[in-house]
């Protein structure tokens, strides 16, 4: 399995022009409705199945991830950035197609040079 690791700490600028929905990064504040307490940016993904979706960008001891994640039922959930694990499982029951969207993000930050995958 991969993950999504960018290459430095992004800022918001380097976010810039991302979105889903008409919602972009945004920096993520104390109490927000997001499932790491260490998430530096995030986008709450509207319309996306019935379930609180969001992208959020990993602080992880100095290491900055992007992952998706959702609020489901039972619990907060998340998965790597990978087409078999966050996209397939956004797009599931989706009309929207929200998963898609996401690899065009995905596509984008690794157009710009700020993102590698790595194997984990």
């Amino acid at each position: 399995m991969k993950t999504l690791k960018f290459k430095e700490e992004p800022s918001l600028d380097q976010l810039a022009g991302l979105e889903i929905n008409g919602h972009a990064f945004v920096k993520t504040e104390v109490g927000a409705n997001t499932m790491f307490n260490t998430t530096i940016f995030h986008i709450v993904i509207p319309e996306a199945f019935r379930f609180v979706t969001n992208l959020e960008v990993l602080n992880s001891q100095g290491e900055f991830y992007l992952v998706a994640t959702q609020a489901l039922t039972r619990s907060w959930e998340y998965w790597e950035m990978e087409r078999d694990q966050a996209i397939h499982r956004i797009n599931f029951n989706d009309d929207d197609k929200t998963g898609d969207k996401m690899q065009i993000i995905v596509d984008e930050l690794l157009r710009r040079d700020l993102v590698e995958w790595e194997e984990i």
